[in-house]
């Protein structure tokens, strides 16, 4: 059984696969027969944690009246044990975090917080965050060398498109920069969850609604900074930034975006020209992408470009793009959007950690593997992730 405050280290591997009970201190402990039956239900029929320990209450108090005459006296003293919600839902990402570490195999030691309280659980989730998120995408990036999908056009290239479907409420300060070499500073917001009653989290709450300093971020002499190459295209729009995460892995050549025009005329006109794309190994890369629009968009481009080169079928791209579902990234964003009732309610960093968990058990499942695996990226992730 594992507890809350300890450090398992590599004796506690195999343990971990077998083991029946899981507690992070205090009264409850879990079978994780239930984390498992819980991961599916996600994953398959979107359950929330709500929905899921209020059907599992009834369920066993149903079962607790359904005892009559003939049943023995060790089963009549039988006395129902309920779940805690809230009590269940940090126990469980506490157990996924342990689940997803032993998976990729990367460390012989995992420390869990010491209790399931707000505080200790932000400041557990936010120390790890980073870490789960490189672990995922070297291990998915390069799953294909351990096992394929099952399809011809696995890992064959980028299916990019925006999306905000997880409806958590956020800060609304906006003055937040992030450093970025190759785009300069890039103002990305605060991320951080609303505090209730409020537009602002702690940290902002001091502002206030009405105050200019939340709003007022671009200056009149970045004006310039913000040029529309693409004025002239009738599908122009603006998107917003994202994060800055960079890793090893062996990246596609080709990319599918809904507004790839837009994409390949910025880059051509700054990649390497100016302060607004500067040149490394990423954006090196990124500029020698084979990009086109996605099919179910194209009808939507009149321009000649649009028209020619950014069609999936043009003859500049050979067969790269022959078989691709264009649509995938929409799909998973209409399967994320029915998790979005169990997401809205956590906090930035707890949100980071649920969501890399949410895709690494979709990704266990498409390639049919189970999450209780123990060092399944294992060569993969001592490959690729000190390079």
């Amino acid at each position: 059984m594992l507890t809350g405050g300890r450090v398992v280290g590599s004796d506690w591997k195999t343990a971990f696969k077998q083991t029946r009970y899981f507690s992070v201190g205090g009264k409850n402990v879990y079978d994780v027969a239930l984390f498992i039956h819980f991961t599916h239900q996600v994953i398959v029929c979107r359950a929330t944690f709500r929905g899921y320990t209020s059907a599992y209450n009834a369920t066993i108090y149903d079962l607790s009246m359904m005892q009559d005459e003939r049943t023995s006296a060790v089963q009549q003293t039988f006395q129902p044990v309920f779940l805690d919600r809230q009590n269940f839902q940090s126990a469980f990402l506490v157990f996924g975090v342990c689940q997803f570490k032993f998976f990729m195999n990367n460390s012989y030691m995992i420390e869990i917080p010491f209790s399931l309280d707000k505080v200790a659980l932000k400041r557990w989730c936010e120390g790890i965050k980073k870490e789960m998120w490189k672990l995922f995408v070297i291990m998915w990036g390069n799953h294909k060398e351990t096992r394929k999908c099952g399809s011809s056009t696995c890992s064959s290239c980028f299916v990019v498109d925006g999306q905000q479907k997880i409806d958590r409420p956020i800060c609304r300060f906006k003055n937040v920069i992030k450093e970025n070499y190759e785009l300069g500073d890039v103002f990305v917001g605060c991320g951080e969850t609303s505090i209730a009653g409020s537009h602002f989290c702690d940290t902002h709450s001091y502002i206030g609604g009405t105050s200019t300093e939340a709003d007022g971020m671009i200056l009149e002499e970045d004006n310039d900074c913000l040029d529309n190459p693409v004025s002239d295209c009738n599908m122009s729009r603006i998107e917003p930034e994202t994060n800055d995460k960079r890793l090893t892995i062996k990246l596609p050549r080709g990319m599918m975006y809904d507004n790839a025009c837009s994409l390949k005329l910025f880059i051509d006109k700054h990649f390497d020209q100016d302060d607004h794309f500067k040149k490394s190994t990423f954006s090196d890369h990124i500029s020698q992408l084979h990009m086109v629009i996605d099919r179910f968009h194209q009808v939507n481009h009149t321009r000649h470009i649009c028209n020619t080169i950014m069609r999936a079928e043009h003859e500049s791209h050979g067969t790269m793009f022959r078989g691709v579902n264009g649509e995938i990234a929409e799909q998973m964003f209409s399967w994320l959007k029915g998790l979005s009732t169990p997401l809205s309610g956590y906090s930035s960093f707890k949100s980071q950690v649920m969501l890399t968990l949410l895709f690494h058990y979709k990704n266990c499942r498409t390639i049919n593997v189970s999450a209780q695996e123990i060092g399944f990226g294992r060569n993969i992730i001592e490959k690729y992730l000190n390079k």
